[in-house]
Parts: C-alpha cells; structure tokens; sequence
C-alpha cells in the first residue's frame, strides 16, 4: 500500500514559517531567556506575512493564522500547562493536549483580531482614498506605524486571556525600556515596541530593495530614512525617560522608610492521595505546620543576631494547605506560639468558610494572635480553583476532585497597621493589571506595599516561576510600589518600585529571605489615576474614524444638510 504524503503549498510553508519565527522570537524574548532584543522582531513576520497574503477570505485567514500563532508560542512558551492538567488534573496525555490545544485556541483571539485589522489596511486606505477625495491628507491616517500601533492596542484589550501576558511583556529583560509602564501601564509599553517594530519593518523593506547596492551604502541610505530617524527618535526619548525613572525611583528608594519582612519558603508539597487514612493525613498537616513553624522561627532569629529587627512574617499560598485558622486548632495554636515568640505580625493564606461557602484567603494576624484584616481571593484561577460553570453543573467537581471548589470574594481589602498600609493579592491575581489598578485606587491609593502569595508548585519545576515573577513585576512599575512576592516553592523576590528585583529564591527547595522593602507614599503614577484607558480610548476613537470615513459619513452629512 503506497504511503500517503503531506503535500504543503508554498503558502503554507510561507504561512508555517513566519507563524513559527514569530512564535521564536516571543519566547526568546521573553522569561526566562530575557532575549528583549528580539521583542521589537516578533511581529515583523506577521506584517510579512499579511503583506504576502492575498486578500481574500480574510477573515477565515486571520482566525486560522492568530490561532497557529498562539498555539506556536504556547507551545514553546506555555508547555507547562500540559504538565499541570496530566498530574494535577488527572488527565491523559492526549485529553490534556487537547485541552491544551483549545487553550490555545481561545487565548489567540487577540492574535486574530490583529490579523484582520491587518488584512484591512488595504480597504480602509482604498475607501479613503475613493470616498475623501478632497482630503488627500486623511491616508496619513492609515500610515503604517499609526496603524499597526493601534491596532495592537485594540486587539489587546479586547482579547481575553486566562494567563494575561502583554507584548511589552517581551521587553521586561530591559529594565529601562519599561520603565514608561507608569504611563499607560504594560498596554502603553506593548503601544511603544509595536510603533518601534513598524518603523524598524519600513527599514528591513528599504534594505531588500537596495539588495544589489554594498552593505555601506545600504547603511548610508537607511540612516536618512524617516523609518530610521523615528526610531532613532523613539528609542531614545524612551530610553533617556527610563533611566531618569530609574535613578529618580532608586533614589526615593533609598530615601523611603523601610521596614523589614520575613519570607520563608517551605516548598510543601500539594498532593496526599498517597495518604490512606484520616489519621495519616492528619499526622502529615501537623508535621508541615511544625516545619513552616520552626522555618519561620530561624528565620526570625538570624535576623535578629544580624541586628535586624523584623516588622512582619508573609507566609506564602499553601505553606500548610487546606488549613483555617479559625477552625483548624493544632495549625491555629503553633501560630500563635510564633506570634508569642516572635511579637510581629504574620501575614498567611488559609481556607476560610461562610455561608456554605469555601474561600481562598489572605489573613493579617496580629501579634496577639487576633485575625485584624481578611482579604478573600477575588480572582479564582480556572481549572485550578473552581471549574467554569461547575456550580450548575456539580458532577464536573467528580470527575475532578483534585480541583478545588472556592467561591470568589467581593471586596478590596487593606491590611493596615501603625505606619503603613499592604495591599494583598493572592496568586496570578497580581497579573491582572487593571484588576491591580482598581484596587489600588478604590482603597484611596494608600497602599505602601504590594504583598502577592502564589503557590507554583502545580506548574513543576518549569519556566512558569520566572515568568511568573516578570509578570507580576510589571505591577511596581505601574504603581511604584515595592512588591513582596512569597512562593511556596520559589521564585520568591522583593521588588523596588524602579522594577529591580533582589533576593530570589531557588525552584523547589526550602529556601528563606528577608527583605528590607521601601515604604513610598502619596505619589501616585499616571497609570495609577487613568490606568490604559485613554490609549484604548484613542484606539477605539481611532478606527471608529477610519470606518465612518470609509463608507463615505462626510458625504452623507453634507447630503443631509443640503436636503
């Protein structure tokens, strides 16, 4: 029987590369490889691409290219995911690329929406052109750069993701580069590298016409170009603001008040299906609440023979899992042994019930054991901490008991005491930046101190941390505010507000820290204030302009007007 072979078209093969090269560059680009050169190149092949691709059937096309392109870098960025439904979720190796692969699918709707706005291009610069014929001028609207900038804003921010990550993300090795995060928040730097990506695009097509010139003269020649001269322009103006931000936030750094945190990091582990009876899995809890416990108290007292006095102890997400406070007594009275002992604070995740109702939450005890402030977890992580629409469908909750059933809470809650003020977010809430943002401003913008617990340890010992890590210290950035991030498993680190990060912890050992964080006050970022809507605002304005100039409004008007 002769054997069947897969026949690709050039296009196909075109298709495949340029996905697949883009895909490359993002994840080279961005943790842990840090590669932020290679940011301002992925999307190059994308604008290629569209450049080679006949226009016709595009809106089949942009859904079949945005969803290759996500699936190519979830792949190589992304693997883990596969790792954390095969052991956490109990799924098959073929149910969980499955799965995998329709993650993929509804993560790269951005991807799509950035395709066919531009595959439109070419209409909206046609219709101006044919319904504006007095106004020349307005093809200056659909100026390459312009265009492109905004089209990857608006499809940013109307693509869901359950994993938010933003191409200014893919810059985060360049830690002056970001630094213009206060402005517009991550959405502004993605804006930023976008505009730097299409001027760089002009000079990549002006150097394939000059191809049969000397390399010289092909330096001489793109030197002159517009394409050249803007992003010369760009990137240093970015540039030179990003190192004054730098310098100025180190400094304020230095300056601030401080006070000092203990981070252990006790690498507990998450499954005790292994246990068989209720006697043992008891018996296991008390030995991890022994160890944290012990951890802790070591921690304290090399702090204190090296004439540091501490402030407060963050215990990261499930350093002793499926515990409460309030009703889980052995967890609740070796707690209060260390607050004794100690006479700080703690701060600590635990299982907290109301009403019926389990939540994922975050406790400010004070040093006389007192529960002072609860935050409940507002952001629940799919598949991880609820099943979507598992609460009218219950039997899902069977068929995958390792997932848990936590209800989401509704309220923004500080956690105060005598000199400062922490903001808690809980896992990849921290992520979520305009989640962060609104926070952050509904609680009057007191906040000194961002605190994030997370527990990594479902994705393995993978890249997943880092990437992790870089996500979340975007956040200072935006707010300027220091961030502690405690991890069950690593990358614990402290994070300035000028985005440096020190004291990081190793993947899956134990492993403690303290950190001496700057308290900043009252200034606020422009970010803070505005978050990214007024570049989505000018975005949306943007292309709701091109369309009603293109069916011809202006004429329209003057019709009506005439009637």
């Amino acid at each position: 029987m002769p054997k069947t072979r897969i026949r690709f078209t050039k296009q196909a093969k075109r298709v495949f590369g340029y996905l697949f090269l883009a895909a490359v560059f993002a994840a080279l680009a961005f943790a842990p490889h840090f590669i932020s050169a290679l940011a301002f190149f992925f999307p190059i092949p994308l604008f290629r691409l569209a450049a080679k691709t006949p226009k016709i059937n595009m809106l089949r096309k942009s859904i079949g290219y945005g969803f290759l392109l996500g699936l190519f870098i979830d792949i190589l960025a992304y693997h883990w995911l596969i790792h954390t439904m095969m052991v956490f979720g109990h799924l098959p190796w073929y149910g969980s690329i499955f799965f995998f692969v329709a993650y993929a699918f509804i993560t790269s709707f951005r991807f799509m929406i950035f395709f066919l706005l531009l595959f439109l291009r070419p209409f909206f610069r046609r219709k101006l052109a044919t319904k504006n014929r007095n106004l020349k001028w307005l093809l200056t609207l659909t100026t390459f750069p312009i265009y492109v900038t905004f089209a990857w804003v608006l499809a940013e921010w109307l693509g869901w993701q359950l994993f938010p990550w933003h191409f200014g993300d893919l810059a985060g090795g360049n830690l002056v580069f970001i630094q213009f995060a206060d402005i517009f928040g991550i959405e502004g730097v993605s804006a930023i590298l976008m505009l730097c990506s299409a001027w760089l695009y002009g000079l990549f097509l002006y150097f394939i016409r000059l191809q049969n010139a000397s390399l010289f003269f092909k330096i001489q020649r793109l030197s002159r170009t517009p394409a050249f001269v803007f992003l010369f322009i760009t990137l240093i103006v970015t540039h030179l603001y990003g190192f004054f931000q730098y310098e100025r936030w180190e400094q304020k750094s230095n300056e601030a008040r401080k006070f000092t945190a203990l981070v252990p990091q006790p690498n507990a582990p998450l499954a005790f299906s292994h246990l068989k009876t209720y006697a043992q899995y008891q018996s296991m809890m008390q030995n991890l609440v022994d160890t944290v416990v012990e951890q802790t108290r070591q921690l304290y007292y090399d702090a204190v023979l090296a004439g540091v006095y501490p402030d407060i102890i963050v215990w990261p997400e499930s350093a002793v899992p499926f515990q409460s406070y309030e009703t889980s007594l052995y967890f609740r009275s070796r707690v209060q042994e260390l607050l004794q002992e100690t006479n700080i604070p703690i701060l600590l995740n635990d299982v907290s019930k109301e009403k019926g109702k389990a939540f994922s939450a975050m406790s400010f005890v004070n040093p006389d054991g007192q529960v002072a402030a609860k935050y409940y977890k507002i952001y629940l992580l799919p598949f991880g901490e609820m099943i979507p629409l598992g609460d009218k469908f219950p039997k899902l909750y069977e068929w995958f008991p390792e997932i848990s059933d936590f209800s989401s809470g509704n309220a923004y809650v500080l956690f105060p005491s005598k000199e400062y003020f922490l903001l808690p977010v809980i896992c990849y809430e921290v992520i979520q930046s305009e989640f962060i943002r609104e926070f952050f401003s509904d609680t009057q913008k007191k906040a000194n101190v961002l605190i994030n617990i997370t527990n990594d340890r479902w994705f393995g010992k993978s890249i997943e941390s880092y990437q992790h890590l870089q996500l979340a210290r975007i956040r200072a950035i935006e707010l300027r505010r220091s961030l502690i991030r405690a991890t069950n498993s690593g990358v614990s680190a402290m994070v300035y507000p000028s985005g440096k990060q020190m004291g990081l912890t190793p993947l899956f050992e134990k492993a403690k820290r303290i950190y001496t964080v700057p308290l900043i006050e009252k200034e606020n970022t422009f970010f803070s204030v505005w978050g990214a809507w007024p570049l989505r605002l000018i975005s949306f304005l943007y292309f709701l302009l091109l369309a009603l100039l293109s069916i011809g409004i202006r004429d329209m008007v003057k019709r009506r007007i005439s009637e």
